[in-house]
């Protein structure tokens, strides 16, 4: 099987890119704004590393020892600046205290991208937070590779398919990679992403963006913009790609709606929301965030356990289960179908509401008469 004959379960892991000793491979978006591998063709001399390091070619079942955990930072600063409850940034700093690096998704507000950046370029702030759009991975493997080379730590946190590319092509005979994923349910299109950014801007240049922002507690699911003359805060259920993303799973890459990784994965530790707190005791929540971690092997479990700063509590395994539970996607393939023909007639905008958000305009105006009436 050949590079370029994946497309429905290419992942876009940038493995492909990393390897190939030619750079004859590049990642590049498809019409649908999605990043695939694209082969020059004149350049390539069929040498065959890129289909040899690719995850879903040579997929395998990867072994997985679940202990689970929740807690959350005692720097109250760091958990406020955090989706959940600081687990990221906790367990990166332990990276960094011994000279290591860091890799996760950033945003690039020169052209609204997600990009893959250590902490070197763009500082750990930027690393932090969820931020729910494909992240460009282009030739990240191979300088995590470099650096490993060199006898560097580093951790990488991605998608669970990013990290079982990463996984699959890093050569680590020294132990120095330590992988972080999260509890996904895929990736939206970050050309959709940006079309609706520049729609509701009105082509103003973004500065700021928060998936999830914490000014009304961790459990209100917002979107926050935010440009040189205005800020913008809507709810996930009047946000057309917010809750087309999260809700309906509209427009996710094709790969997401089959996931291999899913259930199974690839990191040394999983990171997520600790939405268990409600099975266990609902005076837990705070709203300030709680952090539900699982280490699947000895690495990750050695790593948590030894966390500083971190108010940490074991839990069992029934209490995580939800993040691993198989989901059927089978309907949402279906919307997305619907969805994409209308998207390329009309746009995203006018797509969304003539797939999934057809009450469009009835949940504004009852978001603005609560907004008005201070019950929000």
């Amino acid at each position: 099987m050949k590079i370029e004959e994946i497309k429905n379960t290419c992942t876009g892991c940038g493995a492909c890119e990393s390897v190939c000793p030619y750079e004859c491979v590049k990642l590049e978006y498809d019409n649908e704004g999605f990043y695939y591998p694209v082969i020059n063709k004149n350049t390539c001399v069929k040498c065959g590393k890129c289909e040899q390091n690719c995850h879903i070619i040579n997929y395998s079942l990867p072994q997985v020892h679940k202990t689970s955990y929740y807690g959350f930072t005692k720097n109250n600063k760091l958990r406020y600046e955090s989706t959940s409850g600081g687990a990221f940034s906790s367990i990166a700093q332990t990276v960094l205290d011994v000279g290591g690096k860091v890799y996760g998704a950033s945003f690039d507000y020169k052209d609204n991208t997600l990009k893959h950046c250590s902490n070197e370029e763009v500082g750990m702030a930027a690393l932090r937070k969820s931020k729910y759009i494909e992240s460009y991975m282009g030739d990240t493997i191979k300088r995590i590779q470099s650096d490993i080379d060199n006898g560097r730590m580093v951790m990488f946190c991605g998608t669970p398919c990013q990290v079982a590319g990463v996984k699959y092509c890093v050569k680590d005979e020294n132990n120095l990679l330590i992988t972080m994923d999260f509890i996904c349910h895929g990736v939206p299109s970050s050309e959709i992403f940006k079309e609706h950014i520049k729609h509701i801007h009105r082509n103003e240049k973004l500065i700021g963006i928060d998936f999830r922002p914490k000014e009304r507690g961790w459990t209100n699911k917002y979107i926050k913009t935010i440009t040189m003359t205005r800020t913008r805060e809507k709810p996930l259920s009047c946000d057309t790609f917010y809750y087309g993303f999260m809700t309906k799973n509209a427009f996710l890459r094709k790969s997401c709606y089959d996931c291999k990784y899913r259930q199974l994965h690839y990191s040394d530790i999983t990171i997520a929301d600790f939405w268990g707190y409600r099975s266990i005791n609902t005076q837990l929540n705070d709203e300030k965030g709680l952090s539900l971690i699982i280490a699947n092997n000895d690495i990750g479990k050695n790593i948590i356990e030894n966390l500083k700063d971190f108010e940490l509590s074991k839990i069992d395994n029934k209490f995580s289960d939800y993040a691993y539970a198989d989901k059927d996607y089978s309907e949402f393939a279906k919307i997305r179908h619907i969805f994409y023909n209308n998207y390329k007639k009309y746009g995203f905008e006018k797509a969304a509401k003539k797939t999934y958000m057809k009450d469009y305009f009835v949940r504004n105006v009852k978001y603005y008469l609560k907004r008005l009436l201070g019950r929000d």
